[in-house]
């Protein structure tokens, strides 16, 4: 044993060891360095999904902060859109640690809701997992209708 090395006790959590660097001043020299004992460390960290990080640090390796399972799985996750309950199909494991992730199955979510066109009593065509108005095949045919009739009445006034 080197009485000189680093007295320092390893940066790793968890670890008790001492560090292995044989500077003993390596910590004053250097106030952000790392003290490391030389092993490998496995990461106590959990994945996303719940599982426990695959990831094993080695000596004067970054400390890593991007967790992962190991899983080649997609995501896990129930779909977003209200009243759906299909699984997520994004193959990214990890697509939902993005900011505004949203939850999407591979199916379509028709809308409910009756066209917002004026005389339709047609359903709308919309998908329920994107924001849209509520218009249906007819909505066009509607407004061009009511075009038409208003220049008429214009005309005869």
């Amino acid at each position: 044993m080197n009485p000189l090395r680093c007295s320092e006790a390893c940066s790793y959590e968890d670890c008790s060891r001492r560090c292995a660097y044989a500077d003993h001043f390596h910590g004053t020299k250097d106030p952000t360095a790392a003290h490391d004992c030389g092993k490998p460390h496995p990461c106590h960290k959990l994945c996303a999904c719940g599982k426990r990080c695959v990831h094993i640090s080695h000596r004067g390796e970054v400390i890593h902060n991007f967790h992962w399972c190991g899983s080649k799985e997609g995501c896990k996750a129930q779909c977003s859109v209200e009243g759906c309950f299909n699984m997520c199909s994004s193959d990214d494991h990890h697509h939902d640690l993005r900011k505004d992730c949203v939850h999407l199955c591979s199916e379509a979510h028709p809308c409910d809701k009756i066209c917002s066109a004026a005389e339709c009593d047609q359903t709308c065509n919309g998908d329920r997992a994107q924001p849209h108005t509520c218009t249906c095949n007819r909505a066009g045919e509607l407004g061009e209708l009511s075009l038409s009739l208003q220049a008429q009445d214009e005309r005869r006034a």
